[in-house]
């Protein structure tokens, strides 16, 4: 972990640095997310999936069984720490398998069944993994994936078959984990090659501690799991947090829409008070709203059997469009929960619990997080713009934004053999460049105004949010979906070049009426002198799209 250090002569805010706190959740004794505290809620359901249900003692003593196969097999010598890559569904083996890289004292690498053999490949051989672990389904991809890349696999039976390892009270010396690597997840590579997330047992104990604390989770909560399983949001927020505060996961295999609404409205599936999804997945919930279920059901009633059940609902890994929200509150009588996250960092900022939302917006300071924006150059911060922490923000500079900046115990540790490339993410000072262009409103409130590198926008000297382009755009009577993009031009700088799927049925614009309904929505300057019409934007799983290869595919 980088060193915290302070710049010279730049006042750090209201608070010193947050290293402890009294608040119960931050507890000063270590302890790992799947850790002895969980010895008072053994008798407990952990995971319930399509095959059944499972207490905390069922999860470990199966992680147990699964940590032996491992060893017996010679994939995992118990004397040294390996990098474990391992593919398993969306069910408790998943759960069982992670607990069991750890206690081992090894780094968990997860896959994820839906990509391509040749990204698990690099995956594998980028991590040095010494052994590849998963469930007889995906048998196939992997023996082609331990071919190609020379590592061995250990294949896992079905769950009955797996046994049972030994009791809780064999369980390691939870404090030996600390500072040791426990998870390595890859970015998603919208902005180059994927890099591998290096997450310390220490940095995810605090993660789900700031996440536990900001959505005060307890024993009854019930999360709804339907995320990819290779992911911070899916792992850290999904299944860590609940299991860390001694919760309930019911897990699908898969998103289903119909399911999740049954899930979500009680109707003949058991309820649950928490979902998790990405944009994607509230945009074909409503879909599947619209298309089955309105005129159906009584909207009062509705709404009614979901505030029976669910505290709360949350979007995050990419933007929320303001008309999805929207709509999702006018169906649901619901406001979704939006916070900013990343694979290094976990959640730092959220909307709070109880209070007022803010669309578009991701909110405050998480607990035990400082944050600052401000203008960098080369690694220096040169201009402060605002500081905060849970207690505050203060503004130096008003309506204006800048490089958010993050620091605090739930900062990753570094980029798997890139050391170069964990150094420049780093100010010099030791604050975490986000890489996201932010700005904060005069009541503390964040918002993210997009990737420097893809959704800030340099134009005719004008500086433009192509998120904030594409939340205008959404409110298209015709659009169905849209990114915008900056299109490099000799005399603008760039163009903002609007791409967009057409409902069906709709009349696609022309350009000069788009751009007159643009402008009588946003700054001249903004609205779009590029308009591209496609049949679908390609996503990757967290809703996510590659802007900068879909500006080389379409423009060359």
């Amino acid at each position: 972990m980088l060193a915290f250090k302070c710049l010279s002569g730049l006042r750090r805010g209201s608070a010193p640095l947050l290293r402890k706190f009294s608040c119960a959740v931050f507890a000063d004794k270590f302890e790992p997310s799947f850790g002895s505290h969980l010895s008072k809620v053994l008798k407990n359901t952990a995971v319930v999936d399509d095959r059944g249900s499972y207490t905390y003692s069922d999860v470990f003593k199966v992680a147990g069984a699964i940590r032996q196969r491992l060893e017996n097999a010679g994939g995992a010598d118990p004397k040294k720490s390996h990098r474990v890559a391992f593919l398993c569904p969306g069910d408790t083996r998943f759960v069982a398998t992670l607990w069991s890289i750890w206690l081992g004292g090894n780094t968990a690498v997860p896959l994820f069944h839906e990509h391509p053999v040749n990204l698990m490949e690099y995956y594998v051989k980028d991590c040095q993994a010494s052994v590849i672990l998963g469930t007889q389904e995906f048998e196939p991809k992997l023996k082609e994936l331990a071919e190609n890349t020379g590592v061995r696999y250990v294949i896992l039976p079905d769950l009955d078959a797996i046994g049972l390892g030994n009791d809780w009270e064999d369980s390691p010396k939870w404090n030996a984990l600390e500072n040791l690597d426990a998870l390595m997840l890859y970015t998603s590579g919208t902005t180059g090659p994927p890099k591998g997330v290096v997450l310390r047992h220490a940095n995810l104990r605090f993660q789900t501690n700031q996440i536990r604390d900001a959505w005060e989770w307890t024993g009854d909560d019930v999360m709804l799991h339907a995320l990819p399983l290779h992911h911070t949001h899916g792992i850290v927020s999904g299944i860590l947090t609940p299991l860390y505060s001694g919760c309930s996961i019911r897990m699908l295999p898969k998103f289903d829409p119909k399911r999740i609404w049954n899930f979500i409205t009680a109707n003949g599936e058991d309820p649950v008070s928490i979902f998790m999804g990405v944009p994607t997945m509230y945009v074909k919930l409503i879909a599947h709203y619209e298309e089955s279920l309105r005129g159906k059901v009584d909207p009062s009633q509705f709404k009614e059997a979901i505030k029976r059940h669910i505290r709360f609902l949350i979007s995050g890994s990419a933007s929320l469009p303001e008309p999805i929200y929207h709509r999702m509150h006018e169906i649901t009588g619901m406001e979704i929960l939006e916070r900013y996250g990343m694979t290094e960092v976990g959640i730092p900022l959220s909307n709070k619990l109880n209070g007022k939302r803010f669309p578009g917006c991701v909110g405050y300071p998480t607990r035990g997080t400082e944050t600052m924006i401000a203008e960098i150059e080369k690694r220096k911060i040169v201009k402060r713009i605002a500081e905060g922490n849970f207690n505050g923000t203060t503004i130096y500079e008003k309506d204006v934004s800048g490089d958010l900046l993050l620091r605090g115990p739930f900062v990753f540790n570094r980029y798997w053999n890139k050391k170069e490339k964990t150094v420049e993410t780093f100010t010099e000072c030791g604050w975490f460049i986000t890489g996201d262009e932010a700005q904060v409103s005069e009541d503390g409130v964040y918002k993210i105004l997009g990737r420097t590198s893809a959704d800030i926008l340099k134009s005719g000297g004008y500086k433009i949010s192509a998120l904030d382009v594409e939340k205008y755009l959404m409110q298209h009577p015709d659009i169905e979906e849209c990114v915008v993009v900056g299109v490099p031009d000799e005399e603008w700088g760039e163009r903002v070049a609007a791409i967009a799927v057409f409902k069906k049925g709709a009349t696609v614009p022309d350009l000069e009426t788009l751009r007159a309904w643009c402008k009588e929505r946003m700054a001249h300057y903004q609205a779009p002198t590029i308009l591209k019409s496609v049949e679908k934007l390609n996503r990757n799983y967290l809703g996510k799209v590659n802007k900068k290869e879909l500006v080389k595919e379409l423009f060359g």
